[in-house]
């Protein structure tokens, strides 16, 4: 509910899809810039990544 008042975005971005009903809200990725990512692999191999996004100013 607070997505529309944020300014920044710090998530993790896990490379797989999992079986639940738990997720991230689907949010307008033209509305926001990526401004930093550090992609990584875990010790199973799984691919993820910590990624900042910030709102881009508007029009």
């Amino acid at each position: 509910q607070a997505l529309p008042l944020a300014d920044r975005l710090v998530l993790t971005e896990i490379d797989r899809d999992f079986a639940g009903d738990a997720h991230f809200p689907e949010f307008d990725r033209a509305a926001w810039q990526e401004v930093a990512r550090d992609a990584r692999v875990s010790e199973s191999g799984l691919p993820f990544a910590f990624v900042r996004y910030e709102r881009s100013p508007a029009d």
